[in-house]
Parts: C-alpha cells; sequence; structure tokens
C-alpha cells in the first residue's frame, strides 16, 4: 500500500509546549504559545503563493520540522489545505497523482509538505523535477532535506535551483528567534516557578545566562 498525504495536523502533539519541546500541539500555535521565525515562514509562503516550489535545507536537529508546523498553520490560517509526508515513504508518481487531483481554486488552495527528502533522494528529486515545470497556481510543493549549502546538494536539486525553477531556503535560525524561543519558553514555564527571577528576562545578558545553562 502507496502511503497517502496526512493533514497537517498529524505531526502535532496533543501535549503543550514545552512538555514535549520537539512536538508541540496545534492549540499551542493557536494560542501564540510557540516562536515562530517568521522571516522563514514568510519566504516560503511567498514563493508558494508565487506558484514556485522551494526546497528548505538546513543541518540535521535545526528546526526544519518546528519551522514546516509554524509554516502549515500559517497557511491554514490563510485558508490553504496543508498535507504533508516523510519522504521515506515517497513515490513519485503517486504524488503527482495527487497533486494533480487536489483542488485549486481561490477558494481551495492546497500545499504539500514532502519531509525529509535525504531518506529518499531519487524519488524526492522525480517530483521536485516535475514540480519546477508544472502549472502550481494555488498549489504549492515544499521538499525539506539535510545540508547546509546548495554546493553539498546533489542532482537534481543543484540544477533546479541554479536554473532558478526552484527556491531555495537555506535555514539557520537567527539570535532573534533563538532569542524568541527562550523568551517564550519562560513564558510557558513560569506560572509554575512564580517566585523565579530568571523567568521574566529583560534583558540580553539575563537570555544568554538561561541559554547557557541550567537556571
Amino acid at each position: 500500500m502507496v502511503p497517502e498525504f496526512s493533514d497537517i495536523k498529524e505531526i502535532f502533539g496533543n501535549r503543550r509546549w514545552p512538555e514535549v519541546p520537539s512536538k508541540p500541539a496545534w492549540t499551542d500555535l493557536q494560542e501564540g504559545r510557540l516562536p515562530e521565525d517568521s522571516d522563514a515562514v514568510e519566504t516560503i509562503a511567498q514563493s508558494i503563493k508565487n506558484g514556485r516550489p522551494i526546497l528548505v535545507i538546513g543541518p540535521a536537529n535545526r528546526g526544519k520540522t518546528f519551522l514546516m508546523r509554524s509554516f502549515g498553520f500559517r497557511m491554514t490560517q490563510e485558508g490553504w489545505s496543508v498535507r504533508y509526508l516523510d519522504a521515506k515513504d515517497l513515490r513519485s508518481r503517486q504524488a503527482i497523482e495527487a497533486v494533480e487531483l487536489a483542488p485549486k481554486s481561490s477558494n481551495e488552495r492546497t500545499c504539500f509538505i514532502v519531509e525529509d527528502c535525504h531518506k529518499e533522494v531519487e524519488e524526492a528529486g522525480e517530483l521536485l523535477a516535475w514540480a519546477s515545470s508544472a502549472n502550481l497556481e494555488n498549489c504549492g510543493l515544499v521538499f525539506t532535506t539535510r545540508g547546509g549549502s546548495i554546493e553539498e546538494l546533489g542532482e537534481p536539486y543543484r540544477s533546479l535551483v541554479d536554473d532558478g525553477n526552484a527556491s531555495l531556503l537555506a535555514h539557520r535560525p537567527t539570535e532573534t528567534f533563538a532569542n524568541q524561543i527562550i523568551r517564550k519558553f519562560c513564558e510557558a514555564i513560569q506560572p509554575a516557578h512564580p517566585d523565579s527571577r530568571f523567568l521574566t528576562p529583560t534583558d540580553m545578558t539575563s537570555l544568554r545566562k538561561i541559554a547557557s545553562g541550567p537556571i
């Protein structure tokens, strides 16, 4: 049986962040408890709205999945249906059929996320190559994979990006975003530690102290 794309909500957990830091709940985003790398989310969203697939690259454990959750939530808030698939389950022909059959009107827009493409390079490459020449109006594809730069990517990824047929985002969390994570974390756990002066950081020095070691 060929796995199908799932609703983006299925990659969320059911416990409030940061109880399980790597798997927040959908309600965490609804209630504004999570930090958001808004610049990265906006870059991805603009590529999709312009009809271009986008490849998001970054080293392991640098927040690509966290970013996809933020992006997926943002797009649903704008009326898009967002579907998700781990690349280890990807079969490019079936994925192309799913994209072709997806609603693509101004009232029914669909975005597909294929994550961890390093697990299935050939299949993901075929899908990205197809998407790069397809009419993706009101429909988008986002691919994530491990890598530090375009030079580290193999084919067809490098050529598609170099030729301008696909967008590229080299995801590197900024210091501003890192500080936002710390602030949101402090806000989330502060009710359980109301007397702690460390959980209301007001300057960069305090933030760096929290980030560098245990409170």
